[in-house]
């Protein structure tokens, strides 16, 4: 049975649970890097139609290729959570172009099966647990390979499924033991144990699209250093040094997020200040996020980054080491005395609930 030849029936199964794993991970994914891993699912699916076989090695080659130079510039790198995960989903999904047996099902689905682990890297919400509970269900489904069998009738197909629910319930039911006494005898962390590296990378920064009042508190007694600034000349007053971060736009209540609506549009015309404009170098830590925090407002930017349409500096690639980079600024200016279209409605909304007190401010 492991040297058996895959058939379109199990190819098709397992490429469908592939594409349910990856379905999942959709929300933090880079989108081009998304789209380009559902349209590289179609190609293994379209080979299929006409007979299970590998792809050649002249295609699977450029494939391999041209998902890594996607995945450096989506990502920034293939090495830390975002990109080691990302890097993993590609390979499996490449690996599904050279599957012509059906042990290759079982290397496949095990991968799946682990890659439904890591969206926890990513979020451990209701929904999303549930979800990935169900897909790890469809897993150990197929790793029995009692599904897999071409059914040549419906009932064939239950009997299938319910064969292989009963395995998995035995499986279940016989972790149960440790699972308890995992769960009474050992410690149990205020976070995870896979969080450590960039969560403390996110907690010295603070550097996040979202943000929670109240959130930060426990930033105050962190000296890190997030960034360090090295001025031409004679520095400005200390009341005009503000640095532009992420620009958050809408409130839900209880949490800020940003507005993915000018980040492809360049900022209004700029009127700045001559005896205000100042050059200077920035030393930015890594926070794995692609903004860089110049002087309020910045007039020139890096060759590898731009400045959106609300003032906010990004760099096409996540800073995930020190960097050093040249910025031009200018700290008494006039910018956009003509709110863009659709800018004065953005910032003017508010939330459907809320502190009573702050939306009687706010409406007044």
């Amino acid at each position: 049975m492991r040297t058996a030849p895959l058939d379109r029936y199990r190819f098709g199964v397992v490429a469908a649970l592939l594409a349910l794993a990856l379905i999942g991970h959709v929300h933090w994914l880079p989108p081009p890097y998304a789209a380009w891993l559902f349209a590289l699912l179609g190609l293994a699916g379209w080979r299929a139609r006409r007979g299970v076989r590998s792809t050649p090695v002249w295609i699977r080659l450029p494939l391999l290729v041209a998902t890594l130079g996607l995945l450096i510039y989506s990502a920034g790198s293939p090495i830390g959570r975002e990109g080691g995960s990302a890097m993993l989903g590609g390979l499996i999904v490449l690996k599904l172009l050279e599957s012509t047996q059906r042990r290759d099902v079982r290397v496949v689905t095990a991968a799946a099966l682990f890659f439904c682990m890591i969206g926890f890297l990513f979020g451990q919400g209701l929904l999303l647990t549930l979800y990935f509970c169900a897909v790890a269900t469809l897993c150990f489904l197929v790793l029995h390979l009692s599904i897999l069998d071409d059914p040549s009738s419906t009932n064939q197909l239950i009997a299938a499924l319910r064969r292989g629910l009963r395995v998995s319930a035995r499986v279940s039911v016989a972790a149960l033991p440790l699972t308890l006494v995992a769960f009474v005898f050992f410690p149990r962390l205020s976070s995870p144990l896979w969080g450590a590296p960039w969560d403390a990378t996110q907690g010295r920064t603070g550097i996040s699209d979202r943000m929670r009042p109240g959130a930060l508190s426990r930033l105050w007694n962190d000296d890190t250093p997030a960034f360090r600034v090295t001025f031409d000349g004679e520095a400005p007053p200390a009341a005009m040094r503000y640095w532009r971060g992420p620009v958050l736009w809408t409130f839900n209540g209880e949490e800020w997020a940003h507005a993915d609506l000018y980040a492809a549009t360049v900022p209004a015309r700029i009127e700045a200040d001559a005896g205000t404009v100042v050059d200077y170098e920035i030393l930015m830590e890594p926070t794995e996020q692609p903004w860089w925090f110049p002087l309020d407002l910045p007039l020139s930017v890096p060759n590898d980054a731009r400045i959106t349409g609300d003032g906010q500096v990004r760099a096409r690639r996540p800073l995930i080491g020190p960097r050093s980079e040249r910025f031009r600024s200018a700290w008494r200016y006039r910018f956009d005395v003509e709110a863009a279209s659709g800018q004065r409605w953005m910032g003017l909304q508010l939330p459907a609930r809320g502190n009573p007190r702050a939306r009687e401010l706010a409406a007044a």
